[in-house]
């Protein structure tokens, strides 16, 4: 490739590096995104420099080292929970958060301050047992020990269905929205030019939020409430958080392989 055209290639790039891809396939000049958030180019992700956390949950049967893939080598402390080689929707293994404290921990990082800016949360996830109303499983939570702040949190409630709250309830996902027992599902939380939406298997469920909220650096817990307790009760796999872009805007096919490494 000549240098006039690397030049022409890397400024379109750059000017479209931020763009969405919502649920179809967006060609622009020299490089074609997909509804996944991946480019088309090979398995790169046009958006790997916002990923602040990557976690693909793989390696050895009972490992409970959880290696962060990303950009950023978050170090991962995990609670009642290990690499289990069965089942796995990709690669060799999934985060098994059966217990009733297990979680995926991350301490506290400006990774994790999303401000007002767009970003993505998104893992693959299937249940181990049927939730009942005394077993109410926390996916995402970013409030401290004593339950203060005011970040991304996402539960199932007693209906159940799935909830988005971030100090009060702002997406009700309704009762379609609970993954299907035994069956993997892909769970997306995203914000995009201020509207917030939750996502099931590739389909919006619930309304849009207008999400004007600046969130602060906040820990991640993975699986399990502020108080260490209520679980996912499953297995856990392919966890990415992008942080600057939100990669969905409206329904979209979930990926068919591994989140890339670059």
């Amino acid at each position: 490739m000549g240098i006039l055209h690397w030049h022409l290639f890397q400024r379109r790039f750059e000017d479209s590096h931020h763009s969405t891809c919502g649920g179809a396939v967006v060609i622009r000049p020299g490089i074609a995104f997909l509804a996944s958030g991946r480019s088309s180019v090979g398995s790169h992700d046009p958006f790997f420099s916002n990923v602040v956390l990557l976690l693909h949950c793989d390696g050895p049967n009972a490992s409970t080292t959880f290696t962060d893939s990303s950009s950023k080598n978050h170090v991962v402390t995990p609670t009642a929970s290990q690499i289990a080689s069965s089942p796995s929707k990709f690669g060799t293994g999934s985060a098994s958060v059966t217990s009733g404290n297990a979680s995926l921990d991350v301490a506290s990082s400006s990774d994790f301050a999303f401000g007002t800016s767009d970003f993505t949360i998104e893992f693959w996830f299937i249940t181990a047992t049927a939730w009942g109303s005394s077993n109410l499983p926390a996916f995402i939570e970013t409030r401290d020990s004593s339950g203060s702040g005011n970040g991304p949190v996402l539960y199932v409630d007693s209906t159940p269905q799935l909830i988005y709250y971030n100090g009060s309830n702002r997406i009700l996902g309704g009762s379609p929205s609970v993954p299907t027992l035994s069956a993997w599902t892909h769970i997306a939380i995203c914000r995009s030019s201020g509207v917030t939406r939750l996502f099931v298997g590739g389909s919006q469920v619930g309304t849009n939020y207008a999400d004007t909220s600046n969130y602060p650096a906040s820990r991640l817990r993975i699986s399990s409430s502020y108080l260490g307790a209520n679980s996912a009760n499953g297995y856990i796999d392919e966890i990415r958080i992008t942080n600057g872009v939100g990669r969905y805007t409206s329904n979209f096919t979930p990926p068919t392989t591994p989140f890339p490494n670059s």
